[in-house]
């Protein structure tokens, strides 16, 4: 549903001293519309400041650009996903690293 707190909810708890120091990277990562996923890609990189992670590969149909996250904990927020279909698109391009953890909101059930 569109304007319950999701975002709000987590900002406050993606700002929290609490939670930030038990990460050494965090990101926050709107998705625009219309998506564009190298612009995702990019927008990730980013934040989490290209000298920690590096964005391989160069040809986005084939699924080979992805953020490799060094070994430092990690929190990723995406904010705004519309559909499971963008989501199967963004999903292969994250780290799957078990000390990285990832916060989706999404108007979809």
């Amino acid at each position: 549903m569109i304007g319950i707190g999701k975002t709000s909810f987590i900002r406050s708890a993606y700002g929290s001293e609490e939670i930030t120091s038990m990460f050494e990277q965090c990101a926050w990562v709107t998705i625009s519309h219309p998506f564009n996923l190298n612009d995702f890609i990019t927008s990730l990189a980013h934040e989490l400041n290209a000298h920690d992670f590096s964005v391989l590969g160069n040809d986005l149909q084939k699924s080979e650009e992805s953020i490799k996250p060094s070994k430092r904990r990690c929190l990723l927020v995406l904010d705004d996903v519309l559909s499971i279909e963008e989501w199967n698109l963004i999903q292969p391009h994250l780290p799957n690293e078990t000390n990285t953890k990832i916060i989706v909101t999404t108007r979809e059930a």
